[in-house]
């Protein structure tokens, strides 16, 4: 039963969130002056200054964080429906990965608004609570790796049980390896909680810098598959 238009052109559009959500997110960390994120060794005085340094500024790179964060749940709509079209109506990879990106969405959504707490009125709060709400903020938003790897780890599992012929897969097997390492590599983020400083803290070169690439890079290239596979369909159904 061939696809309606209207519904092609709705996934194609939760397709293109997925570049949309990198480039917000990416456009907001540096707006917000957080590349790299304050230390976690800073005192709760420095992280009272840190916030009130361009607090507007750094209020809009927030926002723009949990704008990027919304469009988890839309793309996740989009990856979810190309595993249904593998596995079948009752996909469980689907669903499973539908749910993760929810929990990604929300949990975003969550510490960036603890963050714009943190850049409303530094000023008049303490430093023990400014310290308090800053790891609050930050600890999860970093160290919680699961959601994301349970995303990747659905992908993987879809198309490693595609069996359909190489030139009839519904997604190319190279993704499946790809979302795979990413669902590897996600458990630095386990070592965060014992760090405040070095290489696998949450402002270091692994749990930091190495933990975004590996995150938004494969956001990027599931969006490159999933515009490739969707144009065919959409020009197809419209003409």
């Amino acid at each position: 039963m061939p696809i309606p238009t209207s519904s092609l052109r709705s996934e194609r559009i939760c397709v293109w969130c997925g570049l949309a959500l990198v480039v917000l997110l990416g456009v907001g960390f540096v707006l917000a002056g957080l590349v790299p994120p304050p230390s976690p060794a800073s005192s709760g005085e420095q992280i009272r200054d840190f916030y009130a340094e361009n607090a507007d500024l750094k209020r809009v790179g927030i926002i723009l964080l949990s704008v990027g964060g919304s469009l988890f749940l839309p793309f996740g709509v989009a990856v979810a429906a190309q595993l249904r079209r593998i596995e079948g109506p009752g996909s469980p990879a689907a669903y499973v990965q539908l749910g993760a990106a929810t929990i990604t969405a929300a949990t975003t959504i969550i510490y960036t608004f603890m963050m714009l707490t943190l850049a409303y009125r530094p000023d008049g709060r303490s430093p023990d609570v400014m310290l308090a709400l800053n790891d609050l903020a930050w600890l999860p938003f970093v160290g919680v790796w699961s959601p994301g790897a349970l995303q990747a780890a659905a992908v993987a599992v879809a198309i490693f049980a595609d069996r359909r012929p190489p030139g009839e897969r519904i997604l190319p097997r190279w993704l499946g390896w790809v979302s795979a390492w990413m669902a590897f590599t996600s458990l630095t983020g386990s070592l965060v909680p014992f760090f405040t400083d070095g290489p696998f803290a949450w402002n270091g070169l692994i749990g930091f810098y190495v933990a975004a690439t590996v995150f938004l890079g494969w956001y990027l290239a599931v969006f490159t598959v999933l515009l490739r596979t969707t144009a065919p369909r959409v020009r197809g159904a419209a003409t």
